[in-house]
Protein backbone atom coordinates (compact mmCIF):
# COMPACT_ATOMS: atom_id res chain seq x y z
CA UNK A 1 0.00 0.00 0.00
CA UNK A 2 1.13 3.45 -1.01
CA UNK A 3 -1.38 6.15 0.30
CA UNK A 4 -0.85 9.58 -1.02
CA UNK A 5 -3.49 12.40 0.18
CA UNK A 6 -5.97 14.16 -1.61
CA UNK A 7 -5.45 18.38 -0.59
CA UNK A 8 -9.06 19.18 -1.33
CA UNK A 9 -11.10 16.08 -0.32
CA UNK A 10 -11.72 14.12 2.61
CA UNK A 11 -9.78 11.22 1.02
CA UNK A 12 -6.60 9.60 -0.15
CA UNK A 13 -5.59 7.61 -3.33
CA UNK A 14 -4.06 4.20 -2.83
CA UNK A 15 -2.08 1.91 -4.82
CA UNK A 16 -2.69 -1.75 -3.65
CA UNK A 17 -1.16 -5.13 -4.43
CA UNK A 18 -4.23 -6.15 -6.54
CA UNK A 19 -3.37 -4.14 -9.72
CA UNK A 20 -6.02 -1.01 -8.52
CA UNK A 21 -6.06 2.53 -7.37
CA UNK A 22 -8.33 3.40 -5.33
CA UNK A 23 -9.79 6.60 -3.46
CA UNK A 24 -10.61 5.92 0.05
CA UNK A 25 -12.38 7.52 2.30
CA UNK A 26 -10.59 9.33 5.21
CA UNK A 27 -12.97 9.13 7.75
CA UNK A 28 -14.45 5.66 7.74
CA UNK A 29 -11.81 4.01 4.78
CA UNK A 30 -14.63 2.85 2.45
CA UNK A 31 -13.84 2.67 -0.90
CA UNK A 32 -14.94 5.15 -3.05
CA UNK A 33 -13.92 4.33 -6.63
CA UNK A 34 -11.22 1.86 -8.10
CA UNK A 35 -9.19 3.04 -11.17
CA UNK A 36 -7.97 -0.24 -13.15
CA UNK A 37 -6.04 -0.86 -16.33
CA UNK A 38 -2.34 -1.83 -14.66
CA UNK A 39 -1.28 -5.03 -16.04
CA UNK A 40 1.45 -5.70 -12.89
CA UNK A 41 1.44 -4.37 -9.57
CA UNK A 42 1.66 -0.45 -8.94
CA UNK A 43 4.07 1.12 -7.09
CA UNK A 44 4.12 4.74 -6.83
CA UNK A 45 1.46 7.30 -6.92
CA UNK A 46 0.88 11.02 -6.43
CA UNK A 47 -1.77 13.92 -6.89
CA UNK A 48 -1.63 17.08 -8.06
CA UNK A 49 -1.95 19.76 -5.51
CA UNK A 50 -5.90 20.61 -6.42
CA UNK A 51 -6.93 16.85 -5.66
CA UNK A 52 -8.21 16.14 -9.85
CA UNK A 53 -5.34 14.04 -11.13
CA UNK A 54 -3.57 10.89 -10.09
CA UNK A 55 -0.37 9.88 -11.69
CA UNK A 56 0.60 6.16 -10.98
CA UNK A 57 4.12 4.33 -12.08
CA UNK A 58 3.62 0.73 -12.89
CA UNK A 59 5.85 -2.17 -12.65
CA UNK A 60 4.86 -2.72 -16.81
CA UNK A 61 7.03 -0.07 -17.67
CA UNK A 62 3.81 2.63 -18.21
CA UNK A 63 2.46 5.85 -15.96
CA UNK A 64 -1.30 6.06 -15.92
CA UNK A 65 -3.04 9.56 -15.27
CA UNK A 66 -6.41 9.30 -13.32
CA UNK A 67 -9.17 11.34 -12.89
CA UNK A 68 -10.53 11.64 -9.27
CA UNK A 69 -13.21 13.34 -10.05
CA UNK A 70 -16.47 11.62 -8.78
CA UNK A 71 -17.94 11.76 -12.31
CA UNK A 72 -14.75 9.37 -13.86
CA UNK A 73 -16.29 6.43 -12.18
CA UNK A 74 -18.96 4.18 -13.77
CA UNK A 75 -21.64 2.70 -11.66
CA UNK A 76 -19.37 -0.53 -11.33
CA UNK A 77 -17.26 2.41 -8.95
CA UNK A 78 -14.29 1.73 -11.36
CA UNK A 79 -12.66 3.88 -13.53
CA UNK A 80 -10.38 3.82 -16.61
CA UNK A 81 -7.00 5.91 -16.90
CA UNK A 82 -7.20 8.83 -18.75
CA UNK A 83 -4.12 8.37 -20.00
CA UNK A 84 -1.55 5.68 -20.58
CA UNK A 85 1.82 6.85 -21.32
CA UNK A 86 5.17 4.52 -22.88
CA UNK A 87 8.64 5.28 -22.60
CA UNK A 88 10.33 3.20 -19.43
CA UNK A 89 11.16 -0.50 -20.09
CA UNK A 90 11.63 -1.08 -16.29
CA UNK A 91 9.54 -0.45 -13.19
CA UNK A 92 8.54 2.79 -12.72
CA UNK A 93 9.35 3.68 -9.19
CA UNK A 94 9.04 7.28 -9.29
CA UNK A 95 6.42 9.78 -10.35
CA UNK A 96 6.26 13.45 -9.62
CA UNK A 97 3.68 16.22 -11.14
CA UNK A 98 4.76 19.71 -11.55
CA UNK A 99 4.17 21.07 -8.26
CA UNK A 100 2.29 24.34 -10.02
CA UNK A 101 0.38 22.12 -12.39
CA UNK A 102 -2.81 23.08 -10.93
CA UNK A 103 -2.50 26.95 -10.73
CA UNK A 104 -0.77 27.57 -13.88
CA UNK A 105 -1.85 25.94 -17.30
CA UNK A 106 1.39 25.83 -19.07
CA UNK A 107 2.45 23.61 -16.33
CA UNK A 108 -1.07 21.29 -16.49
CA UNK A 109 0.94 18.22 -18.13
CA UNK A 110 4.42 18.46 -16.99
CA UNK A 111 5.71 15.50 -14.97
CA UNK A 112 8.15 13.60 -14.16
CA UNK A 113 8.88 9.88 -14.10
CA UNK A 114 11.59 7.44 -13.54
CA UNK A 115 12.38 3.50 -13.55
CA UNK A 116 14.46 0.71 -13.06
CA UNK A 117 16.04 0.85 -16.24
CA UNK A 118 18.04 3.84 -15.04
CA UNK A 119 15.35 6.04 -17.43
CA UNK A 120 14.12 9.71 -16.25
CA UNK A 121 11.56 11.09 -18.38
CA UNK A 122 10.46 14.69 -18.22
CA UNK A 123 6.73 14.82 -19.84
CA UNK A 124 5.02 17.69 -20.78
Amino acid sequence: MCPSRLSQKNAMVVACMDSTVQLVDRGDASVIGTFSGHKCENYRIQCDTNGKLVASGSEDGHVYIWDVLSESFGSDGCARYRSRLSGHSGIVNAVALHPHSASDLGKANAMLSAASDGSIIIWT
